[in-house]
């Protein structure tokens, strides 16, 4: 699932397309999750910091547990 999640989805043989799709589909938190580690992934391959604190907004709008602020060791680091 982890390499599934991490791997770019380019990368992924049309079996594990195929298999993460089927996940997602049964878990929208998970599928939510997936969105945000793609998102994140985008930022760093395309050099996109800019746009980290608009992606750090959708994170805790999402309030998945795990990744919000109240669970986070990054939280405030990004404020003056």
């Amino acid at each position: 699932m982890t390499g599934w999640l991490t791997r770019h989805p380019t990368a992924l043989s049309e079996d594990d397309r195929a298999g993460l799709k089927d996940v997602l589909a049964r878990c929208p938190e998970l599928d939510t999750a997936a969105g945000h580690v793609r998102g994140f992934g985008e930022i760093l391959t395309g050099r996109l910091g800019s746009t980290l604190p608009t992606w750090i907004d959708a994170v805790e709008a999402s309030q998945l547990p795990g990744l919000t602020a109240s669970h986070s060791t990054c939280s405030g680091t990004l404020t003056p």
